[in-house]
């Protein structure tokens, strides 16, 4: 793999695959809980510097950012994940969307399996007393 850089037409491409010949107009964009982690392990898929297994291994590792989980420490964050699957996916389908005069309903889903051979120390998937400590990345994406 040489990485995921060179991607512009394809996502115009698959796009129009997905509005005009499936008819999608609904699409599900996943956070997954591993992006609460010191190391960005998309982007280094993304460069083609691991590869998929060593990334989806990874997914749902989450390292806590700081010492309190109810302030977020942006630095131990990466969204770089969601970006590209915003800016490749998402958007060329709202584009696609919007030149029939239709409109995209998106679903923003929090995910944090248990099945990934790494998972970090914390677990968002149990109920924690006083509100997990996920509520404050929530709020601010």
């Amino acid at each position: 793999m040489t990485g995921l850089t060179d991607r512009g037409s394809h996502s115009a491409t698959f796009a129009a695959m997905l509005v005009d010949e499936a008819g999608i107009d609904r699409l599900r964009l996943e956070i997954k809980s591993g992006m609460e982690n010191p190391v960005d392990y998309w982007s280094l898929f993304a460069a083609g510097k691991i590869g998929y297994r060593a990334y989806k291994d990874r997914f749902y590792e989450k390292i806590n950012d700081n010492d309190d989980p109810a302030a977020l420490n942006p630095t131990g964050m990466h969204f770089s994940d969601m970006d590209w699957h915003v800016e490749n996916i998402v958007l060329p389908v709202q584009k696609r969307l919007e030149a029939r005069g239709r409109r995209l309903r998106l679903n923003l889903a929090y995910v944090d399996f248990g099945w990934t051979p790494i998972k970090g120390t914390l677990s968002h998937a149990k109920i924690q007393p006083n509100m997990p400590s996920w509520s404050p990345r929530v709020s601010s994406i």
